[in-house]
C-alpha cells in the first residue's frame, strides 16, 4: 500500500429509472417459495479467465470480484495469520469471494534457489480454506520500500544498496522518495543485477513466480498472481519532486498571484492549516489534473520500458508451467494518485496479447495515512478512477481494485461516508474489488458493516449493466442475458432479514427467483434464471 502525498512540501512526497414497468413482488411469498431449497448452486469454485476483457467462470458467467487484502507483514509471526481457518468461513459469510492474500519474496526464497517448502504448505493451507468456502485467491507478491531490510519484501540477499544511506520520513512511504538506499535496490532490481551467486536478482524474483505458478496449476481457487505490489522506478524518482514543487507553486500563482518561493513552500505544508490550505487549492480548478500531469513522462518512460519487459519476462516464465492462471499487473507506485497507467500487455511466441491479464491497480486520495483521511475529495477521488477505467478500456483488461481506503481502526471518526464515495465508484465502474485491508478489529467498524459488506452480483448470467446499492439499504441491478448459459445469475445478499423487509422490484416472475440462505450467517444468494423473453433483465429491492 502506498501513501504517496503526505507532506509534499517539507520534502516528503507522499500526493459512488426503471425503463420498464417493474414486477412488485411480495417478499414473504418469495422467501416461503424458496426456504428450504436443495439448489445445486454451490460453493465449489469455477475456474475463472478473461474474455473480452471481462473475467468469467467456465459456464460463461461474468464474475465480478469482490473481497478484502489479507496480509500480515510481521516476519516474526512467519507472515501469516494463524487463525485463518476461521477467517475464510467468516470472509465467505461476508460475500468476499476474493482474498488478496499477501505472500513475500524474504519467506519464500531466503536463500539463492532455496524454496521454503514449510512457508509454501502453510500457503498450502489456505489455498485449501479458501476452496473449501468458494473464495477465490490473488496471491500478492508483496513489498513495501523493496526488501525486509526497509520494511518488507526481498530477502537480504537480494538487496542491492551498494550500501546506500537508508532515509526515513514521518510516513514510511516517505523513504521512496528520501532514501538513496531504496531507490537503488530497485535500480538493481531493473537492471538485473547478479546477487552474490551471479544471477540477477529480477531473474531469480521471476522464478519464484514461476515456482507458485507450478505448484498451483491444478487448483482453481489460485486465481492469479498479482505480480508485484507498486512497482517503484528507483532513483529516476528524484526529478519528480522538483517537478511537483515547481508546478504547485505555478498554480498558487495562477489562482492567487502569490509566488511562494521553497521556504515558502515548506512551510505551508508544515502545519495542519497549512496542509488544509495546501489541499483545497488543489481540490478546485482542475489544479489536482494540472499537478499530476507532469509526472506522466517519468511514469510512461518507466511503465513502458522496464515495468513492460519485467512484465513480459514473468509472463513468459510462467506460460511454461501454467496455461490458466490469472496476471495480475499493477501500475506504478506514482499512478496511485491519478496518472494514467502506459504498461503495454505481454503477447505470446507469435505476437498475440496474453489474454489472461488482470489490471489491478491502486487508488489513493492525497488524505490518506493522514488525519484528515475522513475527508476524502470526491471530485479528485472520481478522476483517479475515471483515468485506472479509462486505462483499463484502452488495453482491454478487466480492473480488480487491488487496494483502496486504508481507512484506520477507530471509536471517535466515522468513515462511512469516505468509504461510501469509493464503493459507489467503484460499483458505477463495475470494477472488481479488494480493499485494503483485513485487520483485527476491522468488523467492529461502521464503515465495514455499512459499506464494505454489500450485496452485489456474484455471477451474471450473460453482460452486467449497472448495479448500484443506496445508504437506506435499497438495491439495483441490471444486465442483458445470455439464453445459451444454464446457470443462474447470483446475486449476494448481506442482511436477509432487511432484505425480507424490502420490496422487490424486477421484471423477472417469482418462480425464477430462489433464495439460498448461507449457513450459520445472515447473508445469502439469490439465484435467478431469465424466463427466456426479456431482452434487460432489471432486479432490485426498495425500502416499503
Amino acid at each position: 500500500m502506498v501513501y504517496l502525498i503526505t507532506s509534499m512540501f517539507s520534502w516528503r512526497l507522499a500526493l459512488r429509472v426503471l425503463v420498464l414497468t417493474p414486477v412488485v413482488i411480495v417478499m414473504s411469498f418469495l422467501v416461503q417459495s424458496c426456504s428450504g431449497s436443495n439448489s445445486k448452486e454451490k460453493a465449489t469454485l469455477s475456474r475463472i479467465s478473461v474474455e473480452d476483457g471481462v473475467i468469467k467462470d467456465e459456464a460463461g458467467r461474468s464474475i465480478l470480484l469482490n473481497g478484502i487484502c489479507h496480509i500480515n507483514k510481521d516476519p516474526a509471526a512467519y507472515y501469516l495469520h494463524q487463525e485463518d481457518s476461521l477467517l475464510f468461513i467468516k470472509f465467505k459469510a461476508l460475500g468476499f469471494n476474493c482474498v488478496r492474500f499477501g505472500i513475500f519474496w524474504d519467506a519464500l526464497e531466503p536463500r539463492p534457489g532455496f524454496y521454503n517448502e514449510v512457508y509454501l504448505k502453510e500457503i498450502d493451507k489456505r489455498v485449501r480454506w479458501a476452496e473449501d468456502n468458494g473464495i477465490y485467491l490473488i496471491l500478492d507478491m508483496h513489498q513495501d520500500l523493496y526488501a525486509r531490510r526497509f520494511s518488507d519484501g526481498a530477502p537480504e540477499w537480494a538487496t542491492l544498496d551498494e550500501d546506500m544511506p537508508h532515509v526515513t520520513g514521518a510516513i514510511w512511504s516517505d523513504s521512496y522518495l528520501l532514501s538513496p538506499a531504496v531507490q537503488k535496490s530497485f535500480d538493481n532490481f531493473w537492471a538485473n543485477k547478479p546477487a552474490k551467486d551471479g544471477k540477477g536478482v529480477q531473474d531469480r524474483y521471476v522464478n519464484v513466480l514461476k515456482v507458485l505458478a507450478e505448484r498451483y496449476r491444478s487448483n482453481s481457487s489460485v486465481a492469479g498472481i498479482d505480480v508485484m505490489n507498486e512497482p517503484f522506478p528507483g532513483s529516476v524518482a528524484k526529478q519528480i519532486l522538483p517537478l511537483l514543487l515547481t508546478k504547485y507553486a505555478e498554480i498558487v500563482y495562477e489562482d492567487s498571484g502569490q509566488k511562494l518561493n521553497e521556504d515558502e513552500l515548506a512551510a505551508l505544508w508544515g502545519n495542519a492549516s497549512g496542509r488544509n490550505e495546501a489541499l483545497e487549492v488543489l481540490n478546485r480548478n482542475q489544479n489536482f489534473q494540472k499537478l499530476i500531469s507532469v509526472i506522466q513522462t517519468i511514469s510512461d518512460n518507466f511503465e513502458q520500458g522496464s515495468l513492460s519487459a519485467f512484465y513480459q519476462k514473468v509472463r513468459d516464465s510462467i506460460r511454461e508451467v501454467n496455461e490458466d492462471i490469472l496476471l495480475g499487473f499493477n501500475h506504478n507506485y506514482f499512478c496511485n494518485m491519478g496518472v494514467e497507467s502506459t504498461f503495454k500487455i505481454p503477447y505470446d511466441e507469435n505476437g498475440v496479447r496474453d489474454s489472461l491479464v488482470l489490471y489491478t491497480p491502486h487508488a489513493y486520495d492525497l488524505v490518506v495515512d493522514t488525519d484528515d483521511v475522513e475527508k476524502v475529495n470526491d471530485k479528485r477521488l472520481s478522476y483517479i478512477l475515471s483515468v485506472i477505467d479509462s486505462s483499463a478500456k484502452k488495453r482491454g483488461v478487466p480492473v480488480v481494485l487491488d487496494e483502496w481506503g486504508a481507512f484506520p481502526l477507530s471509536s471517535d471518526v466515522s468513515y462511512v461516508r469516505p468509504c461510501n464515495v469509493h464503493i459507489n465508484l467503484i460499483e458505477r465502474y463495475k470494477m472488481g474489488q479488494t480493499y485494503w485491508t483485513y485487520q483485527k478489529g476491522i468488523s467492529k467498524q461502521s464503515y465495514f458493516s455499512d459499506c464494505l459488506v454489500r450485496s452485489y452480483p456474484v455471477a451474471v448470467t450473460g453482460t452486467l449493466l449497472s448495479y448500484r446499492n443506496e445508504i437506506d439499504g435499497s438495491f439495483s441491478c441490471s444486465w442483458k442475458p445470455n439464453l445459451s448459459i444454464s446457470k443462474p445469475t447470483l446475486i449476494y445478499v448481506s442482511d436477509v432479514s432487511e432484505f425480507k423487509a424490502m420490496e422487490l422490484r424486477t421484471n423477472v416472475a417469482p418462480e425464477h427467483i430462489e433464495l439460498i440462505e448461507i449457513p450459520n450467517s445472515h447473508s445469502a444468494f439469490l439465484a435467478i434464471n431469465s424466463d427466456g423473453k426479456s431482452k434487460v433483465i432489471k432486479f432490485g429491492w426498495t425500502v416499503k
